[in-house]
């Protein structure tokens, strides 16, 4: 797997301005899309109840994103492995 994962120049200029995981310093820690996605892929497994289970989410997760036929949406790209929210909406109740 080639650092670029077939992105374009373009793309990988966007997912790095807005979605590689920077230090307190500002140096970028995610170097390539496939630590983007290695990254969002281990926060989203996170959740299942077994080491085993994750492990098997993160990867299938994984392999899904690096062949480009899913991407979660922004606040998950860019919040996982963060202390930030993941959902991209809210539903507030209006009271009649």
């Amino acid at each position: 797997m080639t650092a670029t994962n077939g992105f374009s120049q373009n793309a990988l200029r966007i997912l790095k301005a807005r979605y590689f995981m920077k230090n307190e310093k500002g140096e970028f820690l995610d170097k390539a899309p496939s630590d983007l996605f290695r990254r969002v892929a281990r926060f989203v497994a996170s959740a299942e109840g077994t080491k085993k289970e994750e492990e098997h989410w993160a990867h299938k997760f994984f392999e899904v994103m690096i062949a480009r036929d899913f991407f979660p949406n922004s606040p998950t790209l860019t919040g996982a492995g963060r202390q930030m929210c993941l959902s991209a909406c809210f539903v507030l109740p209006i009271e009649d």
